[in-house]
């Protein structure tokens, strides 16, 4: 396949940033990009971002929530805080690719086992942070402008229902009003999003035709 072509098919899929190689790398060029990764995940000093998609409880551990380390790192016996239900525990165990591990960092999935802490604190979509963390933000009306999805003709009204993905939530909203290319929405409940380094908010309408996604937000 013609390279621009595939360049193409990136730019439009939002994937512009990532590098096209057009013939396979050497091990020696891998191996150093892989090496800087590391150092990049090594020197990362920002605040712990683990949205939970799934929890549990299991016998002789107790309560486990499991996600991925969007950004930051987490230790044992650190105190953490389960939001939106703003409740604390402390962190009894981690376990990166089934081993036992005294700290995850950013990329990691992670198992932990927390104690301390109601069952009902977790769902799937709900955020860890640790204690007096100030790195998510309680979203409970928004007002941003939309980069359209390639192709999308559709356009947002006020009184338009649409729906908000990111970082494992999924939170209806109605459009409250519109100036020029920045619309407001009141959310039915609050879509937390991050201080620093915000990932694009997937913005979509189930009952839109032939797309459902509209595009993207960044607040």
């Amino acid at each position: 396949m013609d390279p621009e072509q595939v360049k193409m098919i990136m730019q439009q899929s939002g994937l512009g940033d990532w590098v096209l190689y057009e013939k396979v790398p050497d091990e020696h060029s891998i191996r150093e990009k892989l090496f800087s990764l590391m150092n990049e995940i090594k020197e990362n000093n920002k605040s712990l971002i683990i949205p939970i998609d799934q929890h549990f409880n299991v016998k002789g551990v107790g309560l486990v929530a499991i996600g991925y380390v969007q950004s930051g790192s987490v230790s044992k016996h650190d105190t953490i805080q389960v939001l939106p239900a703003g409740e604390n525990g402390i962190v009894r165990s981690l376990q990166v690719m089934d081993d036992d591990v005294d700290i995850a960092v950013s990329g990691d999935r992670v198992g932990l086992a927390i104690r301390n802490l109601r069952e009902e604190a977790l769902h799937r979509g709900c955020m860890i942070i640790h204690t007096d963390s100030e790195s998510l933000i309680k979203n409970v009306s928004s007002a941003f402008e939309i980069k359209k999805a390639p192709f999308q003709k559709r356009n947002l009204e006020v009184g338009d229902v649409i729906h908000a993905a990111v970082d494992m939530q999924f939170v209806v909203g109605r459009i409250k009003s519109k100036e020029n290319s920045t619309i407001t929405v009141d959310w039915e409940v609050p879509l937390w999003t991050r201080l620093t380094d915000n990932p694009p908010i997937i913005i979509t309408q189930l009952d839109a035709t032939p797309m459902r996604i509209i595009g993207t937000a960044i607040f």
